[in-house]
């Protein structure tokens, strides 16, 4: 699965967009706040990011029960 960030300039282009993937049958989520957008976005990729280091090594992987135990 990935995920795609799409920035429309309008609402028609918006509206088309939206079309499409319905068309295709594609999950998506639409909304009018693009900071929003972009902060999921990035923490996703910075997510992937880590997932990528650690699966090289370049990080150790942490489980969700350690990090709560620290809390």
């Amino acid at each position: 699965m990935g995920v795609i960030v799409i920035e429309t300039i309008n609402e028609e282009q918006s509206e088309t967009v939206k079309a499409i993937l319905k068309a295709l049958k594609v999950r998506f989520t639409a909304t009018e706040d693009i900071s929003e957008s972009k902060i999921i976005a990035e923490s996703v990729a910075q997510g992937y990011k880590e997932m990528l280091d650690a699966k090289a090594g370049k990080i150790k992987a942490r489980d969700a029960r350690d990090l709560f135990d620290e809390l």
